[in-house]
This record gives structure tokens, sequence and C-alpha cells, in this order.
């Protein structure tokens, strides 16, 4: 798959990450801005798994991206082509607690059905940029996957 730059931008000021139209985290070094690509795929060719955590939707025809209001909340919508649809909300999680703000290595993908029934597939494909590099580094991922529609 060719390099799409059109890219939302998801973090916390602790970490930061693209994503692409279709759904799929092409880029974010974890667990901070100075650490080697966990998923590079922006940049690594290779297959469209090689490098990337995608959510996929089977039969995708169109997509759309935005974000929610003025919060940095990117909402991501998947279209098939039976009339299905689906909804990716992608953040990074910031908080004050105790008087302190945290920004924890947290990425939070919210998945809920829109119309139809959508099947999706995820696709967590972690890479190492050296050697040396450990692909599964104390990154977290909450992956929350909601069947009720709103």
């Amino acid at each position: 798959m060719d390099a799409d730059l059109d890219l939302g931008v998801i973090g916390n000021c602790a970490w930061g990450g693209l994503v692409d139209r279709h759904g799929r985290l092409v880029w974010a070094c974890l667990p901070r801005f100075d650490s080697d690509p966990l998923f590079p795929a922006l940049v690594a060719g290779g297959s469209d798994h090689d490098g990337a955590f995608a959510v996929e939707l089977l039969g995708l025809e169109s997509s759309e991206q935005r974000y929610e209001g003025s919060t940095p909340i990117l909402l991501t919508t998947l279209r098939d082509g039976a009339g299905s649809a689906l909804e990716v909300r992608d953040f990074a999680p910031r908080f004050v607690n105790f008087g302190r703000i945290h920004r924890p290595t947290m990425l939070i993908r919210r998945i809920r059905p829109l119309e139809g029934e959508p099947r999706i597939r995820i696709v967590v494909g972690p890479a190492a940029a050296t050697a040396s590099t450990d692909p599964w580094s104390p990154a977290a991922a909450i992956i929350c996957v909601s069947s009720r529609r709103r």
C-alpha cells in the first residue's frame, strides 16, 4: 500500500501517533517521542500489516476522518459496500490526579458499529527498527469493542 499522507494525529504530550483514513495506526514511537518507532508502517513499506495497528472493515468502500469537537479525539468512520458502518475513536489519555498531570503510554481505540453488522479484523503488527529493539516494549494498548448502538 502506498503511503497516504492524509493522517490524523493522536497523542498526550508524552507520545504521539499518526492514523490513516483506513483506521491504521501507521506511525508511533513508543513509549516516548525519542524512542524507536514501534509502528513504522508509514515509512517501512512491506505488507499492509507490517508495523501497523489496524482496524479493518472487510469490504471497505469509503472512509472519513475528523476530530470530535474541539478535542484531541480522532473519529474515523469506515463504510462497506453492504451498507454497514463503524466508528473508530482514537485517543491517548491525559488527566490530572492529585494536582499532577499524568500522561500514560496508552492508546485507547473504541470501535463502535454505526449501521448494519460490520465485519472487522484487528491486526497488531509492531515492528522493531533495529535488532536490539524489542517490539513488545512497555507500550499499552486498550481495545474496547462495543456492540451497543446509541
